[in-house]
Order: structure tokens, then sequence, then C-alpha cells
């Protein structure tokens, strides 16, 4: 998949969305948002994911797969800041 920011102001908010994907992808947008809370940094993710017609079928395979890269993510990203 390729995208393109769409948004980009550190350190506060990176967002994307797909310029080409495979072709049962419709259409995909991301945003990360990071913000202070106190002593920790609080991060958000949205994704907008559709796909396209017949593969709606997929869309709760596709969440699970979102959802573990999601995580994969936000643990590399504490790790980074914990050995920091």
């Amino acid at each position: 998949m390729e995208t393109e920011y769409v948004s980009f102001e550190p350190p506060n908010v990176a967002a994307v969305r797909m310029t080409r994907g495979p072709f049962f992808i419709k259409a995909f947008a991301a945003s990360w948002r990071f913000s202070d809370a106190g002593d920790a940094t609080r991060v958000s993710f949205k994704y907008f994911l559709d796909l396209r017609r017949p593969f709606g079928f997929l869309m709760p395979l596709m969440l699970r797969a979102f959802a573990r890269e999601t995580q994969g993510r936000i643990d590399g990203l504490q790790r980074y800041f914990e050995r920091g």
C-alpha cells in the first residue's frame, strides 16, 4: 500500500491517505495524534477502511489485521520511548 501525508504537524499530528493499494481496498486513511498527558504522552490512532464490493465479507479479517498491526506499532513506540 502506498500513502501520502495529508497532514503533518510535528509533534502533534500525522495523517495519511492511500494513493495506491490492494485491489480489494477502495479507500484507506489514518491519523496519529499525540498529546501531553502529564508525565506521559497519549497517542490516538484513527483508521478509515472501505473495501470494494464484493469484498465486504473480508472486513472482520481486515479489522483484526489492522488492530494487530496497530498494537505492534504502539508496542514499538512504547519500547522506543522507554529506552530514551
